[in-house]
């Protein structure tokens, strides 16, 4: 025999596969982190998303118009809680943290959302005017983790009685 016995392995057999075995763990690991990694993010564009989705639906069910104070924008002074707002401008500006959805479940204070509330013109609604000086409102929802925004929406809705 020339230095090996019969059915065994060589030292360098053996550390070549040893090294196979290695990097095949190694990619494994890169795969498992990797997929990771797109469930949470994929988890926080869901969450993102539904914040935004569900801050839409609330202010789409409020009044439109303000009857008892037509010439006002935003918050009265006696809408002091969320409960109160009665109509769309009244959100004007509201930075929501932490989040409650409109079922009551709250979610971590990693997360908030933002309203804007904008007269706009009808005949070109990229265009800001005075606010209450047209019928249609330009609304963005913005769902943010931390400081990032992670998902937007932008509605228009008329000022209809």
């Amino acid at each position: 025999m020339s230095g090996r016995e019969a059915g065994g392995f060589a030292y360098l057999e053996v550390l070549l596969g040893i090294v196979i075995l290695g990097l095949a763990v190694a990619t494994m690991g890169a795969g498992l982190q990797s997929t990771r990694t797109a469930l949470t993010e994929r988890g926080v564009e869901e969450v993102a998303e539904y914040l935004v989705q569900d801050g839409l639906a609330w202010v789409q069910r409020l009044g439109r118009r303000d009857d008892n104070f037509p010439s006002s924008w935003g918050r009265e002074i006696f809408e002091s809680v969320l409960r109160l707002y009665d109509d769309v401008d009244d959100v004007d500006g509201l930075v929501q943290s932490p989040v409650s959805d409109q079922a009551g479940e709250e979610f971590d204070a990693t997360w908030s959302r933002s309203f804007v509330v904008e007269s706009v013109d009808p005949a070109a609604p990229d265009v800001v005017v005075a606010d209450n000086s047209t019928d249609l409102m330009r609304v963005r929802v913005a769902a943010l983790r931390g400081n990032v925004e992670a998902a937007a929406e932008v509605m228009l809705l008329w000022r209809t009685p």
